[in-house]
């Protein structure tokens, strides 16, 4: 995404008095003080682009953790701007003040807006075209999801009715309200459990997307998919037995856990008048249905089963020659590459789990490398 004559031209206008110095002859780096450090709006990378523009040529490899610097002149003075880890930048001089440091990085994030203006309006073709990929956050919403699984298992636990013991009397009625207590924060907790255990499967069907046969489906219309069509697209109809009684359990989960709480849904809130009756259900089978009921209707063995329907959803994706591909990707935390281009060269590496695993070490490590991480 090269920028054009019409922005390069502005760019330098917004820059008049700052210059690439012809000589650092009499400048001895070490001289070089931190005057200004961590600042990431704009970010490295738009301060790179711009630096880049100002310069018309590769800006000069950076030190430690630091992709890039570039040596600029400003009010007679050289400064020293210089990348951290890929997303903030410094800034440095061997006689500027602290106070012409803040202007020269006010002057140099104004410009940013220039670079940020012009990405904006390529990118809405980019995105058209399909030639982007998607941020991994497959980690970060397991941890959510395990969070709040393992306080529900805590919760299951202390709503035992069996740890209810002794005669009646004040310890008695604590054992009672820690009981009703725990069964009604369990009940809360689930629909947490399962609103993080579906965003993480969301992840996962946008990993196998990535890097297996999209059959002419654009990913937006991937995305337009319902989830439950989502899956079938992946595991595909008919299913075995072991996949059609995970997949039944599931869509109940996610109507009742996830879908009605998440989204307030009037399903089961619908009511009609009846003469010298009053409001009524509009079935009397909706008064069985799961829902917040504070903890007096919620069955803790259904809440076991749920979750052993999550495990077993998860040892399905890990074991399955369908997910396997995608659910190691999604680990990786590697990003989606829905530019088929980018994505086509990674499935290049699928003949074999081990070859596919070693692939996806290799890009790990990169990355890690390059962000300064090891």
């Amino acid at each position: 995404m090269p920028l054009d004559t019409k922005t390069i031209n502005k760019i330098k206008k917004s820059l008049h008095g700052i210059s690439i110095p012809t000589s650092l002859k009499n400048q001895d780096p070490f001289d070089f003080k931190l005057l200004g450090s961590g600042e990431t709006r704009p970010p490295s990378y738009i301060i790179k682009i711009l630096l880049e523009a100002l310069s018309e040529r590769p800006l000069h490899r950076g030190m430690e953790k630091s992709e890039w610097e570039e040596a600029l002149s400003y009010k007679n003075k050289i400064w020293l701007i210089s990348d951290w880890k890929h997303y903030a930048w410094r800034i440095s001089s061997s006689k500027g003040s602290i106070n012409e440091s803040k202007e020269l990085t006010k002057r140099l994030s104004s410009s940013g807006k220039i670079i940020d203006t012009f990405i904006r309006k390529q990118a809405k073709d980019v995105i058209k075209k399909e030639k982007y990929s998607l941020n991994n956050q497959f980690r970060e919403y397991r941890s959510i999801y395990k969070y709040y699984r393992d306080l529900l298992d805590d919760l299951i636990a202390k709503a035992n009715p069996d740890r209810i013991v002794g005669k009646p009397g004040k310890k008695r009625t604590e054992l009672v309200n820690s009981y009703v207590q725990s069964k009604r924060h369990a009940e809360y907790t689930l629909i947490s459990t399962a609103v993080f255990f579906f965003s993480i499967t969301e992840i996962i069907f946008d990993a196998y997307f990535s890097i297996s046969d999209r059959r002419n489906l654009s990913f937006i219309d991937f995305r337009k998919l319902d989830w439950a069509e989502r899956f079938k697209f992946i595991f595909e109809a008919p299913f075995n037995e072991n996949v059609n009684k995970i997949y039944q359990h599931l869509i109940k989960i996610r109507k009742f856990y996830r879908n009605i709480p998440v989204h307030a849904s009037p399903e089961f809130r619908l009511s009609i008048e009846i003469d010298n009756i009053g409001l009524i259900p509009m079935s009397f089978e909706d008064l069985d249905a799961p829902g917040l009921s504070y903890g007096f209707k919620f069955d803790i063995e259904d809440a076991k089963d749920i979750l052993t329907t999550f495990d077993e959803t998860i040892s399905l994706f890990t074991n399955s020659k369908v997910t396997w591909f995608a659910y190691t990707y999604a680990e990786s935390e590697l990003p989606f590459h829905i530019n088929d281009e980018f994505s086509e060269e990674l499935k290049g590496h699928m003949k074999t789990k081990r070859g596919f695993k070693k692939e996806i070490d290799k890009r790990v490590l990169y990355y890690a490398m390059i962000n300064g991480e090891i």
